[in-house]
């Protein structure tokens, strides 16, 4: 978009006779591309949008005079009129009315309301011919009983307070796409009952928000009493803290929350100081329209995406049908403060503060957080805060996104338990998402040092029965320099039965150990690991009985006996235990077993 001032000569009708020369009105033109717009609707509607937007600024501008005179002659009445409020209260009220006058508050509509009994009821009425603005549309205004609105709003419509300060329900389409302010100046009879209101509607002007509260009339009495009723001593830390956050506070916020509410902030956020603390400060409107929730976490914990979850977890309890808005702010505090405004139909219910701040934490809290949870919750407050320390900012983030806190736990366990003598770790296990006789199986290997690779493991892995589909390498470097390596493999085993993994772990576990260090050949006989049930000792027999067959002549390969016997699994447990029987010098069995065991092969 694209605007600058130019001269144009139009004729009677408006037509534009002559333009950028130096004669005739001195207008703003205005440039501005969209994307292209094929649909004949499309064009009409962003046309009437247009005109629409074009006759709110005509009535403003048009009644922007008239609007400010309103003011100035509500606040003599205020001068002299009978109300039920204090000296003080009238005071403060006629000082901040002068001040919006001042250039401080953009001026949008006006209109007089009158609050009449009828039917047992309360009915808002507009004053005919009061309207100036946008107020001074029919579709603007409208008459409402009190009985239509949330009971907080028709509390607050009669309860005998000179000032409304609220937000309105609409969104602006001139200065700013803000929703409006609304000021109300309440109408008393001279008994001190409400019998109407002055509405003023609009936006503060930035000058509003950019001066101290000190220079704010309304305001600058309400920071002062927050400030001496804290208890904090003039001068002290706690009560410049409390001061810096006011005068940085949203000041729609400050201008709105009563001195209770500001309180209750402002204590809970100076007790924060210095502490990994989240905290949640909720406001009704008064009107029952929206909820004003204030979130304050430190600036490390601050990101998109807690505040995305933020946005979730009270869209959700609120049930809000519309987007939760939001607005960051950053200072030289370590605390980041994010406001969101939950709109909702009514807002007189009960809600659990607490309840929801504990949902916010479990969002905040980082993969680190539940890791150093995890940690103490198994190893004890003392060494799970010395592992947490080590092991914090170990993980890389693609083991973060995979594995769950408690999984890291069982892995550093393993990690901890190697050494410069014992280098090699290993878990294998099944999912728990897994059913027991799922053919899925993993295997982590953990290494000190040096890495792991994968040319040397997979030819083990295949020899025991296993195929690879899949694995994920992590190297955890910890905060006392020492370098480990993690590999996980997905796997599927080929064995003819469903595997046991409490009865196989420890014999799987051993057997691949005994082949890494060069203990225990790796070839096809190791399927019997997992097959047969054998030990990597017991399957090193039946290896030798197949090359003594060999050299003696038998006519078939060693692969084609590693298959046989991998596919007739119980025939080689039947022959390491007919070796047993032979030759262990330590047997000790009955002629019943004997002949059990050799009866196959007689």
């Amino acid at each position: 978009m694209l605007n600058g001032p130019y001269y144009f000569k139009r004729d009677a009708s408006g037509t534009i006779m002559d333009a950028c020369g130096k004669e005739g009105d001195l207008q703003t033109l205005f440039h501005i591309e969209v994307d292209r717009l094929n649909k004949k609707q499309e064009l009409e509607a962003l046309k009437a949008e247009l005109e629409h937007v074009l006759s709110d600024v005509e009535c403003v501008v048009n009644d922007w005079q008239l609007m400010q005179n309103k003011l100035q002659d509500v606040v003599k009445e205020l001068k002299t009129a009978p109300l039920p409020v204090e000296k003080t209260a009238r005071d403060e009220t006629i000082a901040f009315l002068d001040w919006l006058t001042r250039h401080n508050f953009t001026f949008m509509g006006y209109h007089q309301y009158d609050l009449i009994p009828i039917e047992g009821d309360y009915e808002l009425r507009p004053c005919e011919g009061s309207g100036l603005g946008i107020l001074n549309q029919p579709n603007k205004v409208r008459t409402l009983r009190l009985s239509q609105l949330p009971e907080s709003a028709r509390i607050e419509a009669r309860k005998p307070n000179l000032l409304i300060l609220t937000k309105s329900n609409g969104k602006s389409k001139i200065h700013r796409p803000a929703y409006t302010d609304y000021i109300g100046i309440k109408r008393f009879d001279d008994n001190g009952n409400v019998i109407g209101e002055h509405r003023f509607t609009g936006l503060y002007a930035s000058t509003a928000y950019h001066q101290s509260t000190t220079n704010i009339p309304l305001l600058s009495d309400k920071v002062a009493r927050i400030l001496e009723e804290s208890g904090y001593p003039s001068g002290s830390h706690s009560w410049k803290a409390l001061n810096n956050l006011l005068e940085t506070y949203p000041r729609d916020e400050l201008i709105q929350a009563n001195e209770k509410e500001m309180l209750e902030v402002g204590r809970g956020v100076v007790r924060m100081q210095d502490r990994d603390l989240l905290r949640l400060f909720v406001r009704r409107d008064p009107f029952g329209r929206f909820f004003s929730c204030m979130v304050y976490v430190t600036k490390e914990r601050y990101n998109t995406e807690l505040r995305r979850k933020t946005q979730a977890v009270l869209k959700e309890y609120f049930a809000s049908e519309q987007d939760v808005e939001f607005t960051t702010f950053f200072s030289e505090s370590p605390l980041a403060r994010t406001h969101y405004i939950v709109r909702v139909e009514n807002n007189n219910y009960d809600i659990d503060v607490k309840a929801i701040e504990h949902n916010l934490v479990e969002a905040a809290s980082s993969w680190e957080d539940r890791l150093y949870g995890s940690l103490k919750a198994n190893f004890g407050e003392s060494q799970g805060t010395s592992l947490a320390k080590n092991y914090a900012r170990a993980f890389p983030r693609s083991y973060k996104e995979q594995m769950l806190p408690g999984s890291a736990v069982a892995d550093i366990a393993q990690l901890e338990a190697l050494s410069e003598n014992n280098k090699l770790g290993m878990l294998f296990y099944r999912p728990q998402e897994e059913a027991n006789d799922s053919r899925f199986v993993k295997l982590k290997l953990f290494h000190r040092d040096e890495p792991i690779h994968l040319s040397d493991v997979m030819p083990m892995l295949e020899n025991l029965g296993l195929r690879v589909i899949g694995e994920s390498p992590y190297q955890v470097v910890t905060a006392e320099g020492i370098v480990y390596w993690i590999l996980d493999f997905a796997m599927l085993h080929n064995a003819c039965t469903g595997i046991d993994l409490s009865e196989a772990r420890d014999r799987f576990q051993e057997a691949f150990a005994a082949i890494w260090y060069g203990e225990l050949e790796s070839d096809g006989f190791n399927r019997l690991v997992l097959c047969a049930g054998l030990t990597g000792r017991e399957i090193t027999i039946l290896r030798s009985f197949a090359r003594y067959m060999r050299q003696v002549g038998f006519p078939f390969s060693q692969h084609y006996i590693e298959e046989t016997l991998s596919g007739h699994s119980d025939l080689a447990k039947d022959l390491v235990a007919l070796f047993r029987l032979r030759f262990d010098p330590k047997g000790s069995y009955t002629e019943k077993s004997r002949a059990g065991i050799a009866y196959p092969f007689e």
